[in-house]
C-alpha cells in the first residue's frame, strides 16, 4: 500500500499538450507559423500571439478569415464568435483556425524628381586686348633685392578748368538794337491782307523811381494807310511821343489798339514808359511781349 505522499509521485503528470485548446495556423505572406490559443479563445489572445510572432505587423495589421462563400472577412472583436462557429465540430485539441495576416500597405514613396542641372554661369566676354587670367605678382625675392617692379603709368593730368564765372544778373546779355519780326493780318478792301513788321528797340534807360525809358520802331510793309491791328506790350506800358499811328485803345494788361496813320510812309514809332528799374530786365519784358 504506497503512501499519500508516493501516491502523488506516481500519478503521470500532465501533457502539455492537453492543456491547450486551439491552434491557430497564421499566414503571413507565405510565412505560415502555427501558434498556441488557450481556451477561452478570444480576439485579444489570438491578436497577442499574433503580434508576438510578428512584431514588425502590430501597426495597421488585419486577420482575415474565410467564411463559407469563401470570402475574406475581418476578424475583430464583434467577429470571434462567427470564426469560430465555421470550425468543423470535432476534438477541440484538434481543431485548427486558418488565419491570413494582411499588413497594412505603407505611404507610397514620392517619385524621385530629377535632378535639375545648374545653369552654368554666363562667360563675359573680355576684349582681345585684356588678358584672361592676370599676370603674376613680382617675386622680389626670387629676381634679386636689387630688383623693383617697373612703376604703373600714371594718367595723364587734367586740364586745368576755368573758374567759374559768376551768374550774370537778369538783362545783362541784352545788346541793342533788339530785332523782332512780326506778321500781322489786317481787313483790307474786303479781304484780309498780311503786313510784316519789324520793330527795333534803340536803347532802354532808367528814369528813376522805378521806371525806364524806351525808344522803338516799327517798319511796315506794305503800309496800309488806316489799317488797325492789335499790339501788345508789358503790363501798365505808357505809350509816349507816337508818330505816324495813334492809340485807339489801351487797357492795363498792355494790349494797344494801333492805327495807322492815313498817308503813306513806310514805319512808325515812339518812346515808351517801362515799369522797373533795370534797363535790360525792362528790355527782355518788351521783347517777350512784342514777340508774344
Amino acid at each position: 500500500i504506497l503512501s499519500g505522499r508516493a501516491l502523488v509521485q506516481t500519478l503521470p503528470k500532465p501533457h502539455p499538450a492537453k492543456l491547450m485548446a486551439i491552434v491557430v495556423k497564421v499566414d503571413c505572406e507565405g510565412d505560415i507559423r502555427r501558434l498556441p490559443i488557450e481556451e477561452p479563445v478570444t480576439y485579444e489572445r489570438i491578436f497577442g500571439q499574433v503580434a508576438s510572432a510578428w512584431p514588425e505587423a502590430k501597426a495597421g495589421a488585419m486577420l482575415k478569415y474565410e467564411d463559407e462563400d469563401g470570402d475574406l472577412c475581418t476578424l475583430t472583436a464583434n467577429t470571434i464568435q462567427d470564426l469560430l462557429l465555421l470550425q468543423p465540430a470535432g476534438n477541440a485539441a484538434q481543431r485548427v483556425l486558418r488565419l491570413k495576416l494582411v499588413r497594412s500597405p505603407g505611404p507610397a514613396a514620392a517619385p524621385a524628381v530629377p535632378a535639375q542641372p545648374t545653369p552654368a554661369a554666363p562667360e563675359i566676354a573680355r576684349p582681345a586686348s585684356q588678358p584672361a587670367v592676370p599676370p603674376p605678382p613680382y617675386n622680389n625675392a626670387a629676381l634679386g633685392a636689387g630688383f623693383h617692379p617697373p612703376p604703373l603709368p600714371s594718367a595723364p593730368p587734367l586740364p586745368e578748368q576755368p573758374p567759374a564765372q559768376p551768374p550774370r544778373p537778369a538783362g545783362a546779355h541784352v545788346h541793342f538794337p533788339i530785332e523782332v519780326h512780326r506778321t500781322i493780318t489786317v481787313p483790307h478792301h474786303g479781304s484780309r491782307t498780311e503786313m510784316h513788321c519789324h520793330l527795333h528797340i534803340w536803347s532802354v534807360w532808367p528814369e528813376g523811381f522805378g521806371s525806364c525809358g524806351c525808344s522803338w520802331q516799327a517798319d511796315v510793309s506794305p503800309w496800309i494807310p488806316g489799317a488797325e491791328f492789335d499790339l501788345q506790350l508789358p503790363a501798365n506800358c505808357d505809350v509816349r511821343n507816337l508818330w505816324s499811328a495813334e492809340v485807339v485803345r489801351a487797357d492795363q494788361n498792355g494790349v494797344l489798339k494801333i492805327r495807322l496813320a492815313p498817308w503813306p510812309t513806310t514805319c512808325f514809332g515812339g518812346n515808351l514808359g517801362l515799369q522797373g528799374d533795370h534797363p535790360g530786365v525792362c528790355a527782355e519784358r518788351l521783347v517777350q511781349a512784342l514777340s508774344g
